[in-house]
């Protein structure tokens, strides 16, 4: 198989969401010669895999401001166009790494059948689960919503449990904590 690291783009961070003291963060940017707010890379990864074209993640699309939503362009610069994708394999679905599944509410990938973890399926689009949710937490739920409806609704959706081989050669590795299904491939 052939990889083919591709860039969404990069979104600002502010280290008031890195998990440590601010004088430790402080020093550590000091030492790298960093300055906040730090550039956070947003990456998705082309799988050329005989007849399949593999999409692990999408990148943020149009979600999460003008810094990113430029993995099209990346697909195309690598020499393919959305249309060509056969699978998408999502980690997990927070807005960064699923949202470029839709631009306006359409499929950008028309072929592709998404595969995601169902336990990770089943806590994003539960509206229940939504309304338990922290206020800053719930507009993840519309997204996932609106990232995955158009291929839910043309049933381009493949849930999967545990280990599994999603297309050949291509495996899950459960890796839940940052979210309840997040996989690694």
């Amino acid at each position: 198989v052939q990889v083919i690291a591709l860039s969404d783009g990069t979104i600002p961070v502010d280290t008031k969401l890195l998990h440590a003291a601010p004088e430790r963060i402080d020093r550590l940017l000091a030492a790298s010669r960093a300055v906040p707010p730090l550039a956070a890379s947003v990456n998705a990864f082309l799988i050329v895999a005989g007849d399949r074209l593999v999409l692990v993640d999408t990148g943020a699309g149009k979600a999460m401001g003008p810094g990113l939503g430029k993995l099209t362009a990346s697909l195309a610069g690598a020499g393919y166009a959305p249309g060509q994708i056969t699978d998408v394999l999502l980690t997990h679905i927070h807005g960064d790494h699923s949202a470029g599944l839709t631009i306006d509410g359409k499929a950008v990938f028309p072929k592709a059948v998404v595969h995601v973890n169902r336990q990770e399926a089943e806590f994003w689009l539960n509206p229940a689960n939504k309304d338990k949710a922290l206020s800053r937490h719930q507009m993840m739920f519309a997204q996932a919503k609106t990232s995955l409806a158009p291929y839910i609704d043309t049933g381009r959706v493949q849930p999967f449990d545990g280990h599994a081989e999603i297309v050949p050669g291509i495996t899950t590795q459960p890796s839940p904590g940052h979210t309840p299904g997040h996989s690694f491939y």
